[in-house]
């Protein structure tokens, strides 16, 4: 993920191209097309080690209900001198996730719209996908240390991580099962 920095009232980060890559946005690919199925299939058929990248992504925009993932904001770095594809660019542009709209009621309740998007394409697909285990003190850690000078209620923060982590993976293993059971019988 792209590190951020904030200055009088907006962000900024250092090159993540590290000064040998171009940035191509996913609009250059897939067009508008915001369909994660087509996009992934879009994206493996340039190059199929971009899919798993591009399942990181969108299992972190579940995981911090960043409902701002458009065609301009994700992509992938290509060599300058050869235009070969060498990953997808760091994760960025998160700044409509979380706590952006205000605080839930409960943690709770935030919305699984992204949650169902990321696993129905998974399940279309026929992919797997092991989410990194959330430790609570490394979640309470990665709250604190950002924007520390801030006014942020980072126990709800921290809950809402946990809890739709807790979704996500619960949601992956109602897969699993289901698969499961389908080669028993």
């Amino acid at each position: 993920m792209v590190e951020y920095w904030p200055d009088s009232g907006f962000v900024w980060s250092a090159d993540f191209t590290e000064g040998i890559y171009n940035f191509e946005p996913a609009s250059a690919i897939v067009g508008d097309e915001e369909d994660y199925a087509y996009d992934y299939d879009r994206l493996t058929a340039l190059e199929p080690s971009l899919g798993a990248q591009y399942l990181d992504i969108l299992y972190m925009d579940a995981l911090c209900f960043n409902m701002d993932r458009h065609m301009e904001n994700y992509g992938v770095l290509r060599d300058r001198s050869t235009g070969r594809i060498v990953r997808m660019a760091p994760n960025f542009d998160n700044n409509i996730a979380l706590i952006s709209r205000g605080y839930p009621s409960e943690a709770r309740h935030t919305n699984g719209l992204l949650i169902d998007l990321f696993v129905e394409l998974l399940e279309e697909k026929g992919l797997s996908y092991q989410p990194p285990v959330l430790n609570g003190a490394v979640v309470r850690e990665v709250a604190e240390s950002t924007l520390p000078e801030e006014e942020i209620d980072r126990d709800c923060v921290v809950e809402m991580v946990l809890e739709r982590g807790q979704r996500i993976r619960q949601r992956l293993e109602q897969i699993e099962n289901i698969n499961l059971n389908l080669k028993l019988l």
